[in-house]
């Protein structure tokens, strides 16, 4: 559905960068391009945006969802088995993050390393990715009076 082209397109449209919240956009794609987006959630626990808009259904009437948060990053040593989280590590930097999930189930991501180019991830894997996935875990039916219901 989309090209890493257009994924980091529209990262650098909705991410706004640094921001006490993540933020949830909903999308409506044609050909692989942007017809129109809005900002339909902001919580300060990603996870806990993306249980509300995944119980209340306010996604489904989207062609994807995009997540928008920020953190830290660190690098592995691989010699040390440490517990050190990034945010208290010596070389620690911020790090923007973007995952879309579309009504396909397909995941893609965006990740911005502080003072580096955002780079494509044409998956998710992990937690973040497990949660975005229920978002469209609901269904949409369509009734002959052609009204529809997310069951």
């Amino acid at each position: 559905m989309f090209s890493s082209e257009s994924v980091i397109n529209i990262f650098n449209l909705i991410h706004d960068g640094e921001s006490d919240y993540a933020y949830a956009y909903g999308l409506n794609i044609e050909d692989n391009e942007i017809v129109n987006h809005l900002q339909i959630e902001k919580k300060k626990d990603i996870y806990s945006l993306i249980e509300t808009i995944s119980k209340d259904g306010s996604a489904l009437i989207w062609d994807a969802i995009a997540v928008t948060t920020q953190g830290w990053a660190a690098p592995l040593d691989p010699d040390q088995d440490s517990e050190l989280p990034p945010s208290k590590h010596p070389e620690k930097v911020r790090v923007l993050l973007m995952c879309i999930v579309t009504k396909n189930l397909q995941i893609h991501s965006v990740i911005k390393l502080e003072n580096e180019e955002a780079q494509y991830q044409p998956d998710g894997k992990g937690e973040l990715a497990k949660a975005l996935l229920n978002i469209y875990k609901q269904e949409r039916s369509t009734y002959e009076t052609n009204n529809q219901f997310y069951v």
